[in-house]
């Protein structure tokens, strides 16, 4: 990115920030909505069980056993019990033991809730950290600056994801003053192998339902002269970005995969044979 002159002020790049993290529909977007969703929902829970399901527990108790509720110098919360009322004599044990019950199921349905919003925390942080790697890791430093301070604004708008933007600056800070990778593109990956992969698709049917010899040469020709002329040609790869806007020419280091090339050797070869074969069978029936 930092090699294209004027590309940090072009639509591209206001269009490419938009797909990658700014637009709702982005990858970062959902998983830091996902994100938020999670921890949302377990402070809600948290805060219901303490404000609502205990209180409420504790009310009972104060009006049915005669409790009284008091907080010390230290701040803590004392509970003082009359010596003795008709609520807790052990006839009545069936009545404050199901009420204590009660309160444990709750709680326990709680920690049963509770322990999978903070799997599902985990691997929430785990993929939003993940994908940042990904997009730090080959982004120039402009949109590396401007990311960073997207998730900064959104992870840092609420006290209770705080924990997962220091999690973010832990492990992606030290990437930041690393040099971008560059994106490896393969050749069966631009638009001109789709053409090859379809020549190679028609061969079989000159070669099986055709059976004519002259015109399987004529095909095989074709094809090995299309990837001789392709091949040079593949230094600059040309990108669609959105409807209205320019095609964008990226020079590239094309590889050419070892095993590619050997396919492709072999299906010429066996068609040669083939063709051969074929033609002699031919010539011997008659």
């Amino acid at each position: 990115m930092d090699s294209f002159d004027g590309f940090y002020d072009s639509v591209y790049y206001s269009t490419l920030k938009s797909d990658v993290f700014l637009a709702p529909e982005s990858m970062i977007s959902l998983q830091t909505r996902e994100l938020n969703s999670l921890v949302s929902s377990e402070l809600n829970t948290l805060k219901r069980v303490l404000r609502i399901i205990i209180t409420n527990k504790l009310n009972s108790f104060s009006s049915e056993a005669g409790l009284t509720y008091s907080i010390d110098a230290n701040g803590r919360l004392r509970v003082t019990a009359p010596a003795f009322s008709e609520y807790l004599s052990i006839e009545n044990q069936a009545v404050y033991a199901s009420e204590l019950q009660d309160l444990t199921k709750d709680i326990n349905s709680f920690i049963r809730d509770s322990n999978r919003n903070s799997k599902g925390y985990a691997n929430a942080v785990s993929k939003l950290l993940d994908t940042s790697e990904t997009i730090v890791k080959y982004a120039g430093q402009t949109m590396r600056k401007d990311f960073t301070t997207s998730l900064e604004d959104t992870l840092g708008s609420r006290p209770e994801l705080s924990i997962a933007l220091d999690d973010y600056h832990q492990r992606i800070d030290p990437l930041l003053e690393s040099k971008p990778s560059p994106i490896p593109v393969k050749v069966y990956r631009v638009p001109e192998f789709a053409a090859l992969v379809v020549a190679l698709f028609l061969l079989t049917i000159t070669l099986f339902v055709v059976k004519k010899p002259v015109i399987s040469y004529i095909h095989l020709a074709v094809i090995v002269v299309f990837l001789l002329i392709q091949l040079p040609g593949l230094s600059d790869l040309n990108l669609f970005v959105q409807g209205g806007s320019p095609m964008l020419s990226v020079p590239i280091e094309p590889s050419i995969n070892i095993l590619f090339l050997v396919v492709f050797a072999g299906i010429i070869v066996l068609s040669v044979l083939w063709i051969l074969l074929s033609h002699k069978k031919g010539s011997v029936v008659e």
